[in-house]
């Protein structure tokens, strides 16, 4: 959507993805509240983060290590959609369904 829509220089649309399968196990195993307490220590890391000027420690992290990671995510997410796609029925999905494929 950021990239069609044209988005700014500020928008992160790629790695940022992979925290759409974190959330989800978040909230499948903790409930809502789990979510939250899991949004703020993000937060909170983010924040320690900017204050210690750790960001430049991702010039550190080989590109062929952040594209695979980002690839890994990309065919995460396009498996999980196939059943939406195909038009399954799958009444409970656990929590570990991904990992057994």
């Amino acid at each position: 959507m950021i990239s069609a829509l044209g988005g700014s220089r500020f928008q992160i649309g790629g790695s940022t993805a992979a925290f759409v399968v974190t959330v989800a196990l978040v909230a499948s195993k903790h409930g809502y509240d789990g979510l939250v307490l899991a949004t703020i220590m993000a937060g909170l890391i983010l924040i320690a983060t900017s204050f210690l000027r750790a960001g430049d420690l991702i010039k550190f992290i080989p590109y062929p290590v952040v594209a695979g990671f980002t690839s890994g995510i990309a065919l995460l997410i396009f498996v999980s959609q196939l059943r939406d796609f195909f038009g399954l029925k799958i009444e409970t999905v656990p929590a570990d369904f991904m990992i057994n494929l």
